[in-house]
């Protein structure tokens, strides 16, 4: 699970900012291509994640 935490903390860091100028002004000056690059990047990791299950650790 270490290799997912490591891309959600990478995707969440560039989108600190945004979220900021967001919360603050309401808006953020985000093209249309660079939103959907996110998303689909989002999407992928998800998809990742529901169908490579990390395999279960034995104690």
């Amino acid at each position: 699970m270490d290799y997912y935490d490591r891309i959600v903390d990478q995707m969440f860091s560039g989108t600190d900012k945004l979220v900021d100028r967001l919360e603050k002004l309401g808006s953020v000056p985000l093209r249309t291509r660079h939103l959907h690059k996110f998303i689909g990047a989002a999407l992928g990791t998800r998809n990742e994640v529901l169908f490579h299950p990390a395999p279960a650790r034995q104690a």
